[in-house]
């Protein structure tokens, strides 16, 4: 009846605002990333005035480092005893620090420098925010959380490039610092209300 479905309703509002901060770290931390890669290559190409030969290569290079890095993910949370609260923000500074490294990087160098704490760093954010978001979930609420989650970043693929090129149209270091500026957002969010508060009981 109409009574049970108002307290269902009610229910799932209260059970998903215990997640609220989560999703909010998953959309802006996968946002800052999605706005800095949006005019990566035309960052490269006018800062650095590279080829597009050896912009392929650092892309390669990119697509490595991402994938070995997620090899490391367990043993990182190994070093960490599994405390992916604390995993969550170290690595989320070091992702704010990398990618502001990336954009004022005076060389080449520096940005294949960059790009291994960015990838590594990166991998170990999404896992850690994925496990607090399915652990501190309820166990009839966790696809819903998880899609709501995915739902978030697919929203973010859609404005970023926009948001991204606008940047650029103003200065070529703008996408890459609005992107350290929205991973520093989700940090202060972190700070604010950290994700190692009790969670919900399966």
């Amino acid at each position: 009846d109409t009574s049970s479905s108002n307290v269902t309703s009610i229910y799932k509002i209260s059970s998903m605002s215990s997640t609220l901060d989560l999703l909010v770290i998953r959309f802006v931390m996968g946002f800052s990333m999605l706005v800095f890669r949006s005019n990566f290559n035309s960052m490269l190409e006018f800062h650095f005035n590279t080829s597009p030969k050896t912009i392929g290569y650092i892309m390669s290079y990119n697509g490595l480092v991402g994938g070995f890095s997620g090899i490391l993910v367990g043993q990182i949370s190994k070093f960490y005893n599994h405390n992916h609260a604390k995993m969550l923000l170290h690595f989320s500074l070091i992702l704010t620090a990398s990618i502001l490294g990336i954009t004022f990087s005076p060389s080449i160098f520096f940005v294949a420098v960059f790009i291994a704490p960015l990838a590594v760093a990166s991998a170990v954010s999404r896992v850690c925010v994925t496990n607090l978001t399915f652990h501190r979930s309820r166990g009839d609420e966790k696809g819903m959380i998880l899609g709501l989650g995915n739902s978030l970043l697919s929203f973010a693929r859609m404005i970023s490039p926009a948001l991204g090129g606008v940047a650029q149209e103003v200065n070529v270091y703008a996408p890459g610092s609005i992107g350290a500026l929205i991973a520093g957002i989700g940090v202060l969010v972190m700070v604010l209300f950290p994700p190692e508060r009790e969670e919900k009981k399966n």
